[in-house]
């Protein structure tokens, strides 16, 4: 189907391999030799390939559909996460006056809490917008507005869940999966908001440290090595996005070379229907992306609605501070917020527990004190963190509940529609 420049087999080696194949695969369905512009008739493109070492081969269904997260791997992450932060707030009360942060919580004003919350979720609400923006304008469809909702909240408590954030996007790849959308759109919108994430960080953290670098510094006294790592992995990973967005070729190449490794090693035991899968899926990928380097001012455009849902985030720690009657200066605290989410992502737990609070701790007593910024620490990760998890949780259940029924099958209907 295509050449990589080498041979794995010789010809004798070839006819040895299609004997082995047709003993161990079952007999190819028509789909298998289908032309790839039938979409029609192909089942939903899936965002990677799913691959098996075991000796019995794997159904259609079972290699089109993406992985997700068994409910054994949630317990422990969860369970993890506690026992961090246990330990963590354990930690920081041997340094604070219990007492002191317990008075303050309790006279806490509920209206700046409530105010704190709804930014939270303004925050949700614009990335999944955003992503759902970019989804539909590539697939050239209409989306509901719940389904971006629920994909954001999806992406929100398995990202807070999971080491790295690694686990919201493959959960919110399979919800996207269940509900019919394109996934190979669905993929690049996916890696167009992980860029906005990225630059977002930098482009805030940076500002406020070159604003005044030596108060910065002063603030991140203890993190600086963590400031430093949560500077250059956002760096390195925002490159990373930016090859995938706008280099598909290059894409395309790894993703056939590495199958045809795979292939050549015997991981994959349907060779033909992986090929045609794959290049149904770089089809779709490599005109996504020609249509976002064709539309840079929409990619600029939806970066400024993200930037501003990452300001409404940060701005929800302010509230939590006037909610235990602190009075800083909007700017400054906004500027150390800034220079906080630069360092607290250093690490690779989940949901930042540990560094998140430790380094809130210590970076806004610069400018609230000891004791009310461990109070104010504790309100705001409350809020956008602790709490909000919970009703992420809710978005989770019922997403998944109704995902590929009614409004949301809009792939299937299409599909349906052109047959």
């Amino acid at each position: 189907m295509f050449n990589l420049g080498f041979n794995f087999f010789g010809q004798a080696a070839d006819e040895n391999e299609q004997r082995d194949e047709a003993k161990s695969s079952p007999a190819p369905s028509t789909a298998d030799y289908l032309p790839l512009k039938q979409e029609a008739e192909l089942p939903p493109p899936e965002p990677y390939l799913s691959f098996s070492s075991s000796a019995k081969p794997r159904t259609e269904v079972e290699m089109a559909t993406p992985s997700k997260l068994k409910p054994s791997q949630s317990f422990l992450y969860i369970l993890g996460m506690l026992l961090i932060l246990l330990l963590t707030f354990h930690l920081i009360f041997r340094h604070y006056d219990k007492s002191a942060v317990k008075s303050i919580l309790s006279s806490a004003n509920f209206f700046y809490i409530f105010i704190a919350v709804g930014l939270i979720f303004l925050m949700q609400v614009t990335f999944g917008t955003v992503l759902l923006g970019l989804t539909a304008r590539s697939d050239e469809q209409k989306y509901p507005f719940m389904l971006g909702l629920n994909t954001a909240m999806i992406g929100f408590f398995f990202n807070n869940i999971t080491p790295s954030s690694s686990g919201g996007q493959p959960m919110e790849i399979y919800y996207l999966y269940r509900c019919g959308v394109r996934i190979a759109n669905a993929s690049l919108s996916f890696i167009a908001l992980s860029l906005f994430y990225y630059l977002a960080k930098l482009v805030l953290g940076l500002l406020a440290f070159f604003l005044n670098p030596k108060a910065a510094w002063a603030a991140l006294s203890g993190y600086h090595l963590f400031f430093i790592i949560g500077t250059v992995i956002p760096i390195f990973m925002a490159m990373l996005c930016l090859m995938l967005l706008f280099r598909p070729k290059l894409v395309a190449n790894i993703s056939r070379r590495c199958l045809e490794f795979l292939i050549a090693k015997r991981i994959i035991k349907r060779r033909q229907s992986a090929r045609l899968k794959l290049d149904n899926w770089l089809e779709q990928y490599e005109g996504g992306s020609r249509h976002l380097s064709a539309n840079l001012s929409e990619i600029c455009q939806n970066f400024v609605y993200f930037l501003a849902g990452t300001l409404a985030s940060y701005t929800a720690s302010y509230f939590c501070a006037l909610a235990i009657g602190a009075r800083p200066n909007y700017f400054e605290f906004m500027r150390l917020q800034s220079l906080y989410y630069l360092t607290s992502t250093a690490l690779p737990t989940p949901g930042a527990v540990g560094l998140g609070e430790s380094s809130f701790a210590k970076i806004f007593s610069y400018c609230l004190g000891p004791e009310k910024a461990v109070a104010t620490m504790i309100l705001s990760r409350s809020v956008s963190l602790y709490f909000f998890l919970l009703i992420a949780l809710g978005f989770v259940i019922y997403a998944f509940s109704t995902a590929g029924r009614g409004q949301y099958r809009i792939n299937a209907q299409r599909i349906k529609k052109a047959g």
